[in-house]
């Protein structure tokens, strides 16, 4: 009698298991069968309706010791713990403690008096202008993992910048300088460290068990994984062994994490808060941006999708709220050669839809009209380059992107992307569906042995606190930045009385031939200057 119970209510269960549930949890395991255990992994946790609809773990937590990876294991969250650090800034808003329209430099003096005021709410909405910390650490030759960077060395690199990637208010532009000093602010007005404030009022409250900030990267943490990257050799550990948080740094599980998401659907945190969590930012030319405060918010097939990915060290991450069908998507994962944004995008795709995209008409281009588009143009804005060949008919961005061409002037490029063909042929425009951003065409280089050596000098940068020497070897530009960092300096471009040189690792240095000195420049950092001692 007890096997026929046992029987008759275990039936239901194999029925519902055997239907179209079951077939989509059957795709979603497929999706994310790459992680093994000879790989490291991960965790997805998929909510819907308050509902646990699927959990599983993945792959390796420790492949030195071969432990796997469990539902509860504990991952660093990178860039999605922003949205922590600046629901702690809104609930101070809240409880009338500051207000986001607030002088920064009210809170932190340290920061240089800029011709315009940098606010909370610019801070939040990444329209600062503030160059990021940790890529001013790299161009001063300490990336971060090279070195234990603790929140005063931060402090210390940002209240070094005299100068902006740009106005504030001006454009958005992604750095971690932002949710920094968020994180100081929060703290000084508090009276609290940011770990106590958020236990207090978020985790406990929320009970967010798990979740906690790694603001002693020597502390033992019971149940924390081991993060990686993959060389041509095999996997290596790639730990973040550094003291900084606020930007990132977040110890958390899938589940605390999907605990989070659905909280906004029960305005745990109350309406107001809520709505100024997801109040998108405005630049100074009224236009609406995608970030808010710590996420972004964009559409996904017609919903609301509140986003953000993290990558810190070896360690990445991806969260999603769909607000409409009460969908929670959590991926955190141990593995840096593997994107949970793409594992994760695959599965919303099972649940809601694969975006539909709109078909692109294309025409085929005549061999001159390709190579129109040819030569090397830089952004009027910032330091990228854009490098367009053609072979024949065929456009390439990057020698190695293949080009469609949906007219003579227009070419289509992944991600939705366009490039726009000036009729003077001298600007670019690149197009996406938040900005469209002017790039022009700049002259090839191609400097004498006598012009490489008159860059060669002893150079001094007050905002990166670094000494680095140019030197001439074999026939080649070598900047140095400490015995360890060395980089071949390559000629890019000329632009009136300005050469630009590219190095390995995406700095771009631009010498002014009237002056003594260069400008370093790279993504979120741009226009740091070096004069020669």
């Amino acid at each position: 009698m007890k096997r026929f119970f046992f029987l008759c209510c275990l039936m239901p269960l194999m029925a519902a298991a055997q239907g179209p549930q079951a077939d989509t949890l059957a795709m979603i395991d497929q999706i994310m069968s790459k992680w093994n255990e000879q790989t490291p992994g991960g965790v997805l946790t998929v909510f819907r309706n308050g509902q646990l609809y699927y959990q599983k773990a993945f792959g390796m937590a420790d492949l030195e010791h071969q432990v796997p990876n469990t539902t509860a294991s504990l991952f660093e969250a990178g860039s999605v713990s922003k949205q922590f650090t600046a629901t702690a800034v809104l609930l101070l808003a809240n409880d009338k403690k500051l207000s986001l329209d607030d002088d920064v430099r009210k809170y932190v003096p340290e920061l240089p008096a800029y011709s315009k005021p940098i606010t909370i709410r610019h801070l939040l909405n990444h329209t600062s202008g503030l160059r990021d910390w940790g890529v001013v650490a790299g161009i001063a030759g300490w990336e971060r993992t090279t070195r234990v960077y603790t929140q005063a060395n931060a402090l210390d690199y940002i209240s070094r910048q005299k100068g902006l990637n740009h106005a504030p208010g001006e454009r958005y532009l992604y750095s971690n300088s932002n949710y920094t000093l968020l994180c100081f602010i929060a703290e000084r007005v508090s009276g609290q460290k940011l770990p106590e404030f958020t236990a207090e009022r978020i985790f406990k409250p929320l009970g967010m068990t798990r979740t906690q900030w790694r603001n002693n990267f020597r502390q033992i943490i019971p149940g924390r994984t081991v993060a990686y990257s993959r060389n041509k050799q095999g996997y290596e550990q790639t730990m973040p062994f550094e003291n900084t948080y606020g930007h990132a740094a977040l110890l958390t599980t899938t589940e605390d994490l999907s605990t989070w998401n659905q909280s906004w659907a029960k305005q745990a945190f109350g309406n107001e808060v809520g709505q100024m969590r997801i109040t998108q930012g405005i630049l100074n030319n009224g236009k609406k941006i995608a970030y808010a405060g710590g996420v972004f918010v964009n559409q996904y097939n017609g919903l609301t999708e509140i986003s953000h990915s993290g990558a810190t060290a070896g360690y990445r991450a991806w969260m999603a709220w769909y607000p409409g069908p009460a969908l929670s998507v959590v991926c955190l994962s141990n593995d840096a050669a593997t994107s949970p944004i793409v594992l994760s995008k695959k599965v919303t795709a099972l649940l809601l839809g694969a975006p539909g995209e709109k078909p692109q008409d294309t025409v085929s281009l005549t061999t001159p009209q390709a190579n129109a588009f040819t030569g090397i143009y830089k952004n009027d804005q910032g330091h990228e380059l854009l490098r367009i060949t053609a072979s024949g008919k065929t456009v390439f961005l990057a020698d190695t992107i293949r080009l469609q061409a949906s007219s003579p002037s227009l070419l289509l490029a992944p991600g939705a992307r366009k490039l726009a063909l000036a009729a003077n042929r001298q600007h670019l425009q690149l197009i996406t569906a938040d900005d469209t951003v002017t790039y022009t065409r700049v002259q090839p280089y191609q400097p004498s042995p006598q012009e490489l050596n008159g860059y060669t000098g002893t150079f001094f940068s007050a905002e990166c606190n670094a000494t680095q020497q140019v030197a001439l070897k074999n026939g080649r530009l070598v900047i140095i930045r400490h015995p360890s960092n060395k980089s071949v300096l390559t000629p890019a471009f000329r632009q009136g009385n300005t050469v630009g040189f590219t190095s390995g690792d995406h700095v771009l240095y631009l010498f002014d031939q009237r002056k003594p000195g260069f400008m370093a420049s790279a993504s979120r950092a741009e226009g740091i200057v070096f004069t020669r001692e």
